[in-house]
């Protein structure tokens, strides 16, 4: 197999990219809050930060948790074929967008107050710090929607609450086209090296 191509597919999608910048500043920002702290010991946090297919409502009754899902992507084709750069005498061409991304964070407690708690710090920090945010990956914060308590039953009929909050922002992303690629079935295509 190319070199190249396998290097491109051992690198984290485009996709869990967009999610992956917000888990990492909600670890970031609630690893520096007193009253919700996060470490990376599950025993010794104080919140869990998770993706939403590692949630466990029963784990909510112990500790709060954070828990963030992926909604629609699309490139915004800002650029005219996207094309950002030659570079030098190789051929390979560098190519830059931006996509629109949205998450849903999901502010899960046992008790409503705790989970409006818990969003309003998340409400905040993605308010605050969106000077960090720029720093950290993201290009813009488009649209943030804090959405009503809504009450949930786990299988041991325990009421719990969530209060979601709907992010909607853009970050860029780059790649380059090497023109010398292996021909590969007889179709001859560039490969494609994330950057």
């Amino acid at each position: 197999m190319n070199p190249r191509l396998t290097e491109h597919l051992s690198i984290r999608s485009i996709t869990q990219r967009g999610k992956a910048l917000v888990l990492e500043f909600l670890k970031e920002f609630f690893g520096q809050q007193d009253k919700f702290r996060w470490v990376e010991n599950q025993e010794d946090t104080r919140i869990m930060i998770v993706d939403k297919n590692a949630l466990s409502l029963q784990a909510v009754e112990k500790k709060p948790i954070v828990a963030t899902s992926r909604g629609a992507m699309r490139w915004s084709n800002r650029t005219i074929g996207q094309f950002k750069a030659g570079l030098n005498s190789t051929g390979a061409r560098k190519y830059m967008d931006l996509l629109n991304a949205s998450v849903t964070i999901g502010c899960y407690a046992k008790h409503g107050m705790v989970a409006e708690d818990i969003a309003d710090h998340v409400w905040s920090g993605f308010t605050y710090f969106r000077h960090v945010l720029r720093d950290r990956g993201f290009h813009e914060i488009q649209a943030m929607e804090l959405g009503e308590e809504v009450g949930l039953k786990t299988d041991a009929d325990q009421e719990l609450s969530l209060v979601p909050i709907n992010l909607a922002f853009s970050f860029t992303e780059s790649w380059t086209l090497i023109p010398n690629a292996e021909t590969l079935a007889d179709i001859r295509d560039p490969a494609v090296i994330s950057n």
